[in-house]
């Protein structure tokens, strides 16, 4: 026999799990697949990442930053070795699996 739960503890089992679902979503957003846009930007362009750090509050020379899009100060090595540094506007979290945007200012 399956037990029977009343629908109103039903809803109060689901409250926490949905909590649960949202805080991990929002960690995936801001960790690692958040630098999915950024990977595939570095790859396209022929770049090695050697650091990248995502700027929340700093909008480095950027007017302003769109919705679904993050910016990280990067260094990168080309195909010669040449290290470059500057800042780069991508899509990111989900976003960064489906959009392909990405500008770059580089600080040279």
């Amino acid at each position: 026999m399956i037990p029977v739960v009343a629908p109103h503890l039903a809803g109060a089992l689901w409250a926490p799990l949905l909590t649960l679902a949202i805080i991990a979503g929002v960690l995936f957003g801001l960790a690692g697949g958040s630098r999915s846009g950024l990977r595939r930007w570095a790859k396209t362009n022929g770049y090695r990442l050697v650091t990248s750090e995502r700027r929340y509050m700093d909008r480095g020379p950027f007017d302003r930053i769109p919705r679904g899009m993050g910016l990280f100060h990067v260094t990168v090595e080309d195909r010669s070795g040449a290290a470059r540094r500057g800042y780069v506007r991508c899509s990111v979290g989900i976003w960064g699996l489906f959009l392909d945007e990405a500008t770059v200012r580089w600080d040279d």
